[in-house]
């Protein structure tokens, strides 16, 4: 807490405690152990009451006392929070707290001698629901026709044909308020194709004029809101929604996105005179490539390098498709020189073509140089080495260092 150094008046900054001094001038003192507690909650309940009726206030924190500030207008049950109007006006209604502080909350309570208006949209569509309600609590609800079902406690509306329909609030002092509720029509079914691929496209369609389109999950799929064509994103479902600008009506359609084959397993580069197995999953579908003089694939999806260059490998399945582009690329020539090389000496190793990178399988046996091929044997014992290409093809060969 914070304290006036002038008048004493200590404000609580946050939980926790704080020891407050009182100097006088002659330097003499005083400490005092303040105890900022949490910050009261809020009252809760029904702020508005008829004349004749009774509300009842209540705080999460229990143990403390409920007071009016005008008795004029209203009282309240000290320790019940059930407040009795007494006159039209407005009545501040305390709910204070004694221990660990003397903390309070205070709520406004209106005394209405009618009943308030019904709230809530008063227009709804066949077959929807709106909901009324009344900010006086405790009463009944209910409908002047058939046009319309209303749940008598919560004020739930349903539209069951086109109309309009008065629904009344009553509560049991004899007060009451209503409202015309009016029941618009539906739009009518939507018309097309309600599946597509991944990244593909179809257009759906309706009857009734003057409706944009809406999808529910963007992710699975998006709409063009006057067109109504879909555009899947991803595997999944999204709900399709027509809706009537000028009553605000809609009819809705699941709409399924298909997957497309999985993103495929394997190495999408193919060294010159080698293999690469390409997976993806449904299985059953089929593969083709796009440039088979360079990179065909096998019904299995084995890619062979052909010759240098790139090709799209695509894989069909269930009428989707996924393609990826594979690289042919060139692989180093057979690594020469010394195999064999004497612990603490060194070999120099060669491939080609020539300006890319040697490595070493195994360092505690035998490091080489990385632009140079120049072998050390560390250790007796074998390691692998190796000669990549910057596009990731490689020469391998085995050393072994000797006593």
């Amino acid at each position: 807490g914070t304290q006036d150094a002038n008048n004493g008046i200590v404000t609580g900054v946050s939980t926790g405690t704080a020891a407050i001094s009182y100097t006088n001038a002659a330097g003499c003192s005083r400490v005092f152990t303040v105890t900022v507690t949490g910050a009261m909650t809020p009252n809760t309940g029904n702020a508005l009451v008829c004349m004749g009726q009774t509300t009842t206030l209540s705080n999460a924190t229990s143990g403390g006392v409920w007071s009016t500030g005008a008795l004029g207008i209203a009282n309240v049950n000290s320790g019940t929070g059930v407040v009795t109007p007494v006159s039209v006006g407005n009545a501040n209604i305390t709910y204070t707290t004694t221990s660990p502080a003397a903390c309070r909350s205070v709520t406004q309570v209106t005394v209405n001698a009618a009943m308030p208006n019904n709230t809530g949209t008063a227009t709804v569509c066949v077959g929807n629901t709106t909901t009324l309600s009344n900010a006086v609590s405790g009463g009944t609800w209910s409908s002047s026709n058939g046009n319309v079902s209303v749940v008598g406690s919560t004020g739930v509306i349903t539209g069951v044909t086109a109309g309009t329909s008065v629904v009344t609030y009553a509560l049991s002092s004899g007060c009451t308020k209503t409202s015309i509720v009016t029941v618009n029509p539906l739009p009518n079914a939507i018309g097309g194709t309600f599946s597509v691929c991944e990244a593909s496209s179809t257009t759906l369609t309706n009857s009734t004029g003057g409706g944009t389109w809406a999808s529910s999950n963007t992710a699975v799929g998006t709409i063009n809101s006057s067109t109504g064509a879909v555009t899947g994103l991803s595997a999944g479902t999204t709900l399709i929604t027509y809706r009537l600008s000028t009553t605000g009506c809609q009819v809705t359609q699941q709409f399924t996105v298909n997957p497309r084959p999985a993103v495929f397993g394997g190495s999408l580069l193919v060294c010159q005179g080698s293999t690469s197995t390409l997976t993806s999953s449904p299985s059953g579908g089929v593969w083709t490539s796009s440039a088979p003089l360079i990179a065909p694939v096998s019904s299995l999806g084995v890619v062979s390098g052909t010759a240098l260059g790139t090709a799209n490998i695509t894989y069909t399945q269930g009428g989707c498709f996924r393609s990826a582009t594979v690289t042919v690329g060139v692989t180093p020539t057979t690594i020469t020189g010394n195999h064999i090389v004497c612990y603490n000496q060194t070999s120099t190793l060669a491939s080609t073509p020539t300006g890319h990178t040697w490595s070493s399988g195994n360092t505690a046996v035998a490091t080489v140089n990385s632009s140079t091929g120049v072998v050390y044997g560390v250790n007796t014992g074998t390691a692998t080495i190796s000669y990549t290409h910057s596009n990731g093809c490689s020469a391998t060969t085995v050393v072994t260092v000797s006593t």
